[in-house]
Formats: structure tokens, C-alpha cells, sequence
């Protein structure tokens, strides 16, 4: 089992490179001058909610999409059928939807399939990358925004 990352040592961990992007995403954004004096502070905060979600997604896709194509790397018990016990077999990779609390994310995880049972399921269960997520629900959709890494 993997251990658990710690929130906030991560994002100390990250905070200079994290103000390095801030930086990029502000020029992006209003240009080499700066945001012009009279921006309402509400569309800055739009935007940078916005973007941050964005990442958000960015990163539990790569992640748990990373995650699944690591087969080889599954435990043991991800081989076997959960309803039967029985060893099973590769199908077809599907798409994964999952409702986050930045909306929705979504990547390719394998599937295997009982003989016995005749059934596919995905190894993982709800104890995926991201399925564990406080307040998370398999499929659903986005909470808004545009952002869609493909």
C-alpha cells in the first residue's frame, strides 16, 4: 500500500515552483504590464479559481491515468474476481469518469473480466487514484469551467 502524501508538506515542498507558474499564468494572463488598475478584484479571483481547477484536474488525470497503466505494478488481489475469487482476465480499457470537488476528471483504466461471473469491472474498485476522494462519486458532471486536457 502506498503511504499517504501530506497535503501541505507537498505543497511546501512545491511553493517556489508553484509562485514560478503564478507568475507565467498572470503574464498570460494580462500581458508584460500587469492586470490594469480598475480590475474588478472578482474577475481576478474567476480566473484564478478557474485556472487553479483547471490544474486541479490536470493533475488527478495524470496521475490516476498514469496510475493505471501500471498493470504490472497492481497487487495481487486486483487479479482475482471479487465476487468469485477466480483468477481473471484482461478487457478492453475504458474511460473513467469521476465527480472531484474541482469537477469532473477522467481517464482510461483497465478492466478485467470473470469467465465465471461474466462480468468486467475495473481492478480498482472505488479505492482508485481518485476514488477515494472525500465527497467523490463515480461519473456525474463538471461544476463548470472550460478547461479539458486532452
Amino acid at each position: 500500500m502506498a503511504q499517504a502524501l501530506q497535503s501541505e508538506q507537498v505543497v511546501e515542498d512545491l511553493k517556489s515552483r508553484l509562485e514560478g507558474v503564478a507568475k507565467n499564468l498572470v503574464f498570460e494572463v494580462y500581458g508584460a504590464d500587469g492586470m490594469p488598475w480598475g480590475t474588478p478584484f472578482s474577475e481576478l479571483e474567476d480566473v484564478s479559481v478557474e485556472l487553479g481547477r483547471c490544474l486541479s484536474r490536470m493533475i488527478m488525470e495524470a496521475a490516476a491515468g498514469g496510475q493505471a497503466e501500471q498493470t504490472s505494478d497492481a497487487p495481487p488481489e486486483y487479479e482475482v474476481c471479487p465476487t468469485c475469487g477466480q483468477p481473471v482476465g484482461e478487457a478492453k480499457s475504458r474511460s473513467r469518469p469521476l465527480t472531484t470537488r474541482a469537477g469532473e476528471v477522467q481517464w482510461n483504466e483497465p478492466q478485467r473480466y470473470c469467465r465465471k461471473c461474466r462480468r468486467a469491472f475495473f481492478p480498482s474498485g472505488e479505492e482508485s487514484a481518485a476514488g477515494g476522494g472525500r465527497g467523490s462519486q463515480p461519473g456525474g458532471s463538471s461544476e463548470g469551467g472550460v478547461c479539458r486536457s486532452e
